[in-house]
């Protein structure tokens, strides 16, 4: 069995948004408020492309996940 980082292994994410920024920002902690991933998702591209980091240094990529962001 692949071994799952303690940090997915909860049932209760709390989010923070920053604002002012290009693109969206978010920081998700714990119920402690210990911070365990940064999120961006892109801006003004036809593909929304959201990215799940360890940290805001992004030393680490969790997830990419990649959509169309355009509609008719």
């Amino acid at each position: 069995m692949e071994h799952i980082d303690p940090k997915f292994e909860r049932d209760k994410f709390l989010l923070h948004q920053k604002h002012f920024t290009i693109g969206e920002k978010y920081y998700i902690y714990d119920e402690k408020e210990q911070p365990l991933f940064y999120v961006e998702r892109e801006k003004f591209k036809l593909h929304a492309h959201i990215h799940v980091y360890n940290d805001d240094s992004k030393s680490r990529e969790y997830l990419l996940s990649k959509t169309k962001a355009y509609s008719m």
